[in-house]
């Protein structure tokens, strides 16, 4: 083919040359993350273990598994595990059979991942409900002895499930007692942790009274707050299985 602009050929040879091994070592480079990350999803999908675990400000999601290198555990995070999930679907067959073997792997960690981050999201909608029990949830899913694919599956359908009977339940309670009406998501921690006696700060404490107040429609007085207060007042909420059982002594508690 005939080059219609010679005139600056060597200026364009030497700009190929200058920049001919910075290409190559990021060729380089990519090949090896490449590798890296099929190793790593060959250690996810082999030995893994994905773990949900939700704090009061967050939920956490984490995948450990051992070193091909050390031994040594490594973990990743959520960032970390859509970074691998990306660099999954990039790692395309081709030609090589070594290609073709690892694409069920591949196929299989994208799965998992995509079950994982719907199920964080439940747990996280959950938490931001006042589902009291969602703070202390711990969830693992191993692939070590069996897939982790169902046992995720099973989680998010278990979060789904706990969230359809929370939301019902505290319909039901709120229109059974209109004093609920005063108490929105998270505060419903404060409130079972108050009148089960349990360990809370003090600014907690003076937001459970504030709510005392709007229940009974007038500031409380120094003797009123000292019995709500009192060791006497403590009730033994049911477990989140008797959830109905449960609001019903949390509202009796409020209103005694």
């Amino acid at each position: 083919q005939d080059l219609k602009d010679i005139s600056d050929l060597a200026g364009k040879l030497q700009t190929c040359v200058q920049h001919s091994h910075g290409l190559q070592n990021l060729y380089r480079n990519l090949s090896n993350r490449e590798e890296v990350a099929t190793e790593k999803i060959k250690q996810a999908v082999n030995l893994g273990t994905y773990r949900i675990e939700c704090h009061t400000t967050a939920v956490d999601i984490s995948l450990t598994y051992p070193s091909t290198a050390t031994g040594t555990m490594v973990k990743l995070g959520k960032q970390d595990l859509v970074d691998l999930r990306a660099r999954a679907l990039l790692n395309h067959p081709d030609d090589r059979a070594k290609g073709a073997d690892e694409r069920p792997l591949m196929n299989l960690f994208v799965q998992q991942v995509d079950v994982l981050l719907p199920a964080c999201i439940q747990l996280e909608t959950l938490r931001d409900e006042g589902f009291y029990w969602a703070r202390t949830r711990v969830e693992e899913a191993s692939n070590v002895g069996g897939g982790a694919l169902q046992k995720l599956m099973q989680m998010d359908k278990n979060f789904q499930q706990d969230l359809q009977e929370w939301r019902l339940q505290l319909q039901a309670a709120r229109q059974k007692y209109p004093e609920l009406a005063f108490v929105y998501s998270k505060q419903f921690w404060l409130l079972a942790d108050f009148v089960q006696g349990n360990a809370m700060q003090q600014h907690d404490t003076q937001m459970v009274l504030s709510i005392l107040s709007f229940i009974e429609g007038k500031a409380l007085s120094a003797s009123e707050r000292q019995i709500a207060c009192s060791v006497s007042r403590r009730a033994v909420l049911p477990d989140r299985v008797q959830l109905r059982g449960w609001f019903d002594v949390l509202a009796k508690s409020l209103v005694e």
